[in-house]
């Protein structure tokens, strides 16, 4: 596949007007405008969709004219190329949706023009595989998702004669539902029992909102909005709930709690709404994007308030058309969506990172003063190496870590974190096996009132106890942590440093062998094996 070359990196603009607009109640607690950061991808059309995996990192795909487009910034800066160039023959070839397994394989369910396609694989290798062809033009309007076992569910219409087909291979091989009317602008999710929910369109049928689905054991369609349902979007939450967003003049939301629906507005000052993209938080709350395309702007409404508010995402020509919402496991917003000013695919996101530096002078390793005793005696801040584990002398050993944290800003919300060390090899007996996890616990921000490491840190009051554990991560030799947002919290912007105390659970096997694991520390060499501390915020 031939790698894109118009892929480039542009500075974040700053955040737009901070108003907001009400739908439905007031909120109690009036949100501000997201900070969002923006930047422009490469040459495209209309149709896009966006992914998300574990790590924060996006993966788009879209049709530029003829060219199936993937690209990603999983290293650090956008990186595009073409997947497929499909066949002329039906109609256009535009419609595109991607998704990320547990594995990290990338999936896309693709308008073969005329037929549907799944592609799978990542970055220069692809496998590419026919889903349905029956010989008339079908494949349109595609949407996908994974269920838990990483099977393919795939929604999508059957142009030709304005009904909804539903695709999987999830018994091992494709299979091909034709269902009822409709199938236009089809949006899928399948929930945690793996039952099937499809929003979408029926044209024929006077333009209503349908909700299909199979959850009840078998096939079935409620209509949610008689005389208009443009371009909806579905969620299965966590909870239970059922969640739908679509377009008839306002844009509406509506709810399934499993005593049937119920419809709010959610935003009535909208000319002409393009698609809605929904996505629902841990928490439950809803987030939708949509165009308002009578000015072009593209918009942005959430309930995390408890009431329905929106604001504008960028409203400088027309960039509203065609967005994908994504929210990560930190809680951070990603949207794709089309400039049709300059034919071009743009992302903004709410999601930034600070990589904090480890200070060298301030970490290092603390003995415990005699078996059981709790408390600390002999320090190590110099060494190249921190150590977590036990002595011959069946005394524990805790590592701390010092981390500058001036590099995020002032106020920011800190999300999460991430903590990465790299393991040296040591002599002894195998820690994990005898002494168990290995846990992180957070200062507030500090083990007592100085950053310096002194003895009586080994047993100082943590603000977060066993925040994370460190596990093995996916490179060699690298250990991670991950902070949520409670520990992480603990972090502060605008200057200062946090800390974190290494520990087994158990303290010590008591075999008279020291079992200990030695990673390397702030003033270890190269620098690349040193501790980083990469921490995830938002801007008010």
């Amino acid at each position: 596949m031939r790698p894109s070359r118009w892929f480039r990196r542009v500075l974040p603009t700053a955040a737009l007007a901070a108003a907001v607009h009400g739908g439905g109640v007031s909120a109690s607690e009036p949100l501000t405008a997201p900070g969002w950061t923006f930047e422009s991808l490469g040459p495209g059309g209309d149709w896009n969709s966006l992914a998300v995996d574990p790590s924060g990192a996006a993966h788009a795909a879209w049709f530029d004219e003829d060219d199936l487009i993937y690209a990603t910034n999983a290293s650090g800066k956008w990186v595009g190329e073409v997947v497929t160039t499909p066949p002329e023959g039906y109609g256009g070839t535009y419609s595109a949706a991607i998704a990320v397994d547990g594995e990290g394989l990338i999936h896309i369910a693709y308008d073969g023009t005329g037929r549907l396609m799944h592609a799978s694989g990542g970055p220069g290798a692809w496998t590419h595989s026919t889903v349905d062809d029956p010989g008339f033009d079908i494949g349109d309007d595609v949407s996908m998702d994974l269920d838990g076992a990483g099977a393919v569910h795939i929604a999508y219409l059957d142009r030709q004669n304005g009904r909804l087909r539903y695709a999987t291979n999830a018994g091992g091989t494709w299979s091909v539902t034709p269902l009822g009317n409709g199938g236009y602008m089809a949006s899928i999710d399948v929930d945690g029992d793996g039952a099937v929910h499809i929003a979408h369109s029926d044209w024929r049928g006077g333009n209503r909102c349908l909700y299909t689905s199979d959850r009840s054991g078998s096939w079935m369609t409620d209509i949610l909005g008689a005389s208009a349902g443009y371009r909806a979007s579905v969620r299965a939450a966590g909870d239970g709930n059922i969640h739908v967003a679509w377009y008839d003049g306002r844009v509406l939301h509506a709810r399934n709690a499993g005593e049937g629906w119920s419809t709010v507005e959610v935003d009535g000052a909208v000319q002409t709404a393009s698609n809605t993209s929904m996505a629902v938080d841990s928490h439950g709350k809803v987030h939708i994007t949509y165009g308002e395309y009578g000015e072009g702007d593209l918009r942005y409404a959430t309930n995390a308030s408890g009431a329905w508010v929106w604001f504008p995402v960028e409203t400088d020509g027309d960039k509203g058309f065609s967005s994908s919402l994504a929210i990560d496991g930190d809680g951070m917003l990603h949207v794709l969506y089309t400039d049709r000013d300059a034919y071009r695919q743009r992302y903004a996101t709410t999601r930034r990172t600070a990589a904090c530096k480890a200070v060298a002078a301030r970490d290092g390793w603390i003995r415990e003063t005699a078996e059981g005793a709790g408390s600390g005696r002999a320090r190590n801040s110099a060494a190249a190496t921190l150590a977590a584990g036990d002595d011959a002398a069946n005394c524990q050993v805790r590592g701390f870590l010092s981390f500058d944290t001036r590099r995020i800003p002032e106020g920011a919300v800190i999300a999460g974190a991430r903590l990465r060390l790299t393991r040296k090899p040591a002599g002894g007996g195998d820690p994990f096996e005898s002494l168990g996890r290995l846990v992180v616990d957070v200062g507030g921000p500090l083990f007592g009132s100085s950053p310096n490491l002194k003895p009586e840190d080994f047993d100082a009051e943590a603000a977060v106890e066993s925040a994370a554990e460190l596990v093995a991560g996916n490179a060699p030799g690298v250990f991670e942590a991950r902070l949520d947002a409670q520990a992480a919290a603990q972090i502060a912007g605008g200057g200062g440093v946090v800390q974190f105390r290494i520990r087994f659970e158990t303290p010590t096997d008591a075999d008279g062998t020291a079992d200990r694991v030695l990673f390397f520390s702030g003033s270890g060499k190269p620098a690349s094996r040193r501790p980083s501390l990469e921490v995830i915020y938002r801007l008010p």
